[in-house]
């Protein structure tokens, strides 16, 4: 409130930059599937200001998937570690100093109804800020710190929601801002190129595994995702086990387990549920540019909504991803090769932007709905016409 009251003292007294910006920075600090879906509105920014410097304000953990973009220089990255409280604090000091020191001229905030995203945005110095804004009081408050206040529209893709944050700048409408129709052609694909030498060096490591697997097997990866940062996300950890089973009950059919930032016990309890030789674990081995390698040489991933899923979709793989708590209306993979699986049970979606994402369900059978037998069908239908 107090930062809110100092912000309209100022406005007053206060005009906005005139002309094209020389500096913009971006602020998407959580997840990594927010940023490739956020891919497009980086590429609009780029095309409506080619002259301006590009600036990513992120959470340390994540900072792996910048170089894929090739949007922002390495010296342009802006990285936040959240490991714990102090850690915290530190590089929010030392973060904002070096933002002062660039002189950013528009800050745009990808984050949705984050107090604190909100707070950054004010602390960077920059005249223009961008970003969601609840204009009813039924919406999370965030003060009043932005400059270009977009609606948030939870019937659109959050990739289209996205993009408004980016046309915003160019609109001369009052605030809600943004009021124009997006069309499609505005969206700019990303598909990463591996070239023969990552793809060998993949092969290699797989066979470095099991001797076994050929070029002409089906790959699977299964993302079981155990410590997944929303947990009613996932889809039970039984119902993977039994998928990976079933699979591996098939001829020249080989499982990948995948993911990242899983504790060591979770891992072993990975590699003690599918001991199977055809079976090859891969779950906290494998860092982002290798698992886009692995992507491209595997025919199938499937895994419940996480940032997997859209890694994923920056290559050509087929996709099945499982929602329940959160809908594929906002989130679904931009890629023309996925299948979503969605119950649509009356209480979902129980997390969203209003609820700061977060539900008072301790029991997802919206996702756990979903059946072994129908992925299983699916994967094997989508397997046979690779």
């Amino acid at each position: 409130m107090a930062l809110s009251l100092l912000n309209t003292l100022k406005s007053i007294f206060c005009s906005h930059a005139n002309g094209d910006p020389k500096n913009i920075l971006f602020l998407e600090l959580s997840e990594i599937g927010s940023v490739i879906l956020g891919y497009p509105a980086m590429k609009k920014v780029q095309a409506l200001f080619p002259h301006s410097k590009l600036y990513l304000w992120i959470f340390n953990k994540n900072k792996d998937i910048v170089p894929i973009l090739g949007i922002f220089p390495e010296e342009n990255v802006i990285a936040m570690r959240e490991d714990n409280f102090l850690c915290l604090c530190i590089d929010i000091i030392k973060n904002v100093w070096r933002i002062r020191k660039e002189r950013i001229d528009v800050i745009i905030d990808f984050e949705l109804f984050s107090r604190f995203s909100s707070f950054l945005s004010y602390l960077s110095g920059a005249r223009v800020r961008v970003g969601f804004y609840g204009f009813s009081a039924k919406n999370p408050y965030r003060g009043n710190l932005l400059t270009h206040k977009v609606n948030y529209n939870h019937y659109m893709h959050m990739s289209n929601n996205f993009l408004a944050l980016a046309q915003a700048l160019k609109a001369h409408s009052h605030e809600p801002f943004l009021k124009e129709f997006l069309m499609s052609n505005e969206f700019f694909s990303l598909q990463v190129k591996v070239n023969k030498e990552r793809e060998n060096a993949m092969w290699l490591k797989l066979r470095n595994y099991n001797k076994q697997i050929e070029r002409d097997s089906k790959i699977i990866l299964v993302h079981p995702c155990i410590n997944d940062v929303l947990p009613i996300r996932r889809w039970p950890f039984d119902s993977y086990i039994q998928l990976a089973n079933r699979f591996l009950s098939v001829p020249n059919i080989f499982v990948i387990t995948i993911g990242n930032n899983i504790r060591q016990r979770d891992i072993a309890l990975i590699e003690k549920a599918v001991p199977h030789p055809q079976c090859i674990h891969l779950v906290g081995k494998i860092t982002i540019k290798e698992l886009l390698g692995l992507f491209h040489i595997s025919n199938l991933l499937i895994s419940h909504d996480s940032g997997a899923v859209h890694l994923a979709s920056l290559t050509a793989i087929e996709i099945i991803v499982l929602f329940g708590p959160e809908t594929p209306l906002l989130y679904k993979p931009l890629s023309m090769k996925s299948k979503i699986f969605y119950k649509q049970f009356i209480c979902s979606p129980c997390i969203s932007a209003y609820n700061y994402r977060k539900s008072a369900c301790k029991d997802n059978k919206c996702v756990s709905a979903i059946t072994v037998d129908e992925v299983y069908n699916e994967a094997l239908m989508r397997l046979s016409v690779l």
